[in-house]
């Protein structure tokens, strides 16, 4: 509302009389934009009820409001350029990730006992994959009582 109120002092609108500034802008691109990405806030407020048909999946609209990155448009080709130059590495430090997740997440799952896959809820290897993320980035490790071989996969 407060864009559509201050459209006739844009530079873009200044020329034409404030009512016909504002309809042009309704009927541009950045006021569609706008509009289906706010539209599924308001939908909710006024429905109001919790019901089991709610209106949440239409946010997925606001993934609209990335279309109106123009401005940014400069910062955003020196971050595409900063990942293509750089894509082998970044392919290689995703890949060696992904193998270090399935390792660990493999070798937690072998030598856990099945007390110990009950209470981490290793109830498979990507079940387990999970905890191995946590691990491998210091954010925690495993409960109960830890095995040999687990406390050297730890």
């Amino acid at each position: 509302a407060l864009r559509l109120l201050t459209v006739p002092e844009r530079t873009r609108y200044r020329e034409f009389r404030p009512a016909l500034a504002r309809l042009r802008w309704i009927i541009s691109w950045e006021a569609i934009v706008d509009a289906l990405s706010a539209f599924p806030y308001f939908i909710d407020l006024v429905d109001g009820r919790q019901s089991f048909l709610s209106f949440t999946w239409l946010r997925i609209f606001r993934i609209f409001l990335l279309f109106k990155t123009s401005r940014y448009s400069n910062a955003v080709s020196t971050a595409y350029r900063v990942l293509f130059v750089n894509r082998e590495i970044l392919i290689v430090c995703a890949s060696l990730v992904s193998f270090f997740v399935l390792l660990t997440s493999t070798l937690l799952y072998v030598f856990a006992d099945t007390e110990l896959r009950h209470v981490n809820g290793f109830g498979s290897v990507p079940s387990s994959m999970y905890m191995a993320v946590l691990m491998l980035t210091g954010q925690g490790g495993p409960d109960g009582d830890l095995s040999t071989e687990m406390r050297c996969v730890v």
